[in-house]
């Protein structure tokens, strides 16, 4: 027996698998539970009604049963529908036009000049190479000097190993200083 259920006392009488049970007495006993919870919710019948009539429940019997009312609810009803159906039509027509429209023409294709890295990095005044591994980058912090141009950039490419996921922050040169060349000290 499991330890965290030892402080109940069980009873062979209890069926731990009600699956194992015929369909029958699994039918008869879900009856006899039914009927046990109508029979809880008719000695409850009196304290609901106490809360209904207390939160006026009886005036809305009055107005709608005894006086009619629910024939406006079902005329106001039918004005709610003719609006839902209107808007719903305008909804659906403007979807249908734009489809029309649309339907030929893929317009979500990459912007033209968007790819152009040397545009873009003559215009930061970087490197094309930095430029293209910021873009590869997981997350890039750029920090920019008084005058708006960038001062510093900090990237982040996951790396396998756990030693490098961590760099110390790029520092640009000044803008007037030529671009440093690989393999030049």
């Amino acid at each position: 027996m499991d330890k965290s259920r030892s402080w109940i006392k069980t009873s062979k009488l209890i069926i731990d698998h009600p699956a194992a049970q015929p369909p029958l007495h699994r039918a008869a006993f879900g009856l006899v539970t039914l009927a046990i919870w109508l029979l809880w919710l008719y000695l409850l019948m009196p304290a609901v009604t106490l809360l209904a009539w207390a939160f006026g429940a009886l005036r809305f019997v009055d107005v709608m049963v005894v006086q009619s009312g629910a024939s406006s609810v079902f005329r106001l009803l039918g004005w709610y529908l003719l609006i839902v159906v209107i808007l719903s039509g305008s909804l659906i027509g403007w979807a249908l036009y734009n489809w029309i429209r649309f339907r030929n023409s893929d317009r979500r294709g990459a912007r033209r000049g968007v790819q152009e890295h040397q545009a873009i990095a003559d215009h930061l005044g970087v490197d094309a190479r930095l430029l293209a591994g910021w873009q590869l980058a997981r997350w890039v912090r750029v920090q920019f000097d008084r005058d708006g141009r960038i001062a510093e950039i900090d990237t982040w490419i996951p790396q396998p190993d756990a030693s490098e996921l961590s760099r110390p922050p790029q520092t640009l040169p000044p803008r007037d200083a030529a671009p440093a060349t690989p393999g030049t000290g």
